[in-house]
């Protein structure tokens, strides 16, 4: 399929399905608790989608790369979520995944 728009680009789609799983898992009590890792990991979330449609919109590999580096930040931020047993999600896991598996491939990261 030729990508037309950067709705067309599966990473992207793939960002926006995380964002809405990062969004409900943030909403949780625990999270209330800290609204610093709360706010970053909602932000990095955003970023990742971001990046990757300014990145089809500046034809600029740069954004493409910066999205990949704000996936990991996103990750790393995830993991002390669930070091403190703030979450525990097994669906969130497997979005991460899938995210990552074919954003790298279809952007060539």
């Amino acid at each position: 399929m030729k990508i037309q728009k950067f709705e067309d680009i599966i990473a992207w789609q793939r960002s926006r399905e995380l964002i809405e799983k990062v969004y409900r898992l943030t909403n949780r009590d625990k999270f209330n608790r800290d609204f610093s890792l709360k706010d970053q990991i909602r932000r990095a979330a955003v970023s990742v989608m971001s990046n990757i449609a300014e990145g089809y919109a500046g034809r600029q590999i740069k954004n493409l790369f910066n999205s990949s580096i704000l996936l990991e930040d996103l990750l790393l931020k995830l993991k002390a979520s669930y070091m403190l047993h703030w979450i525990w999600d097994i669906s969130l896991k497997k979005s991460l995944i899938k995210l990552t598996k074919p954003s790298q491939r279809s952007l060539g990261l």
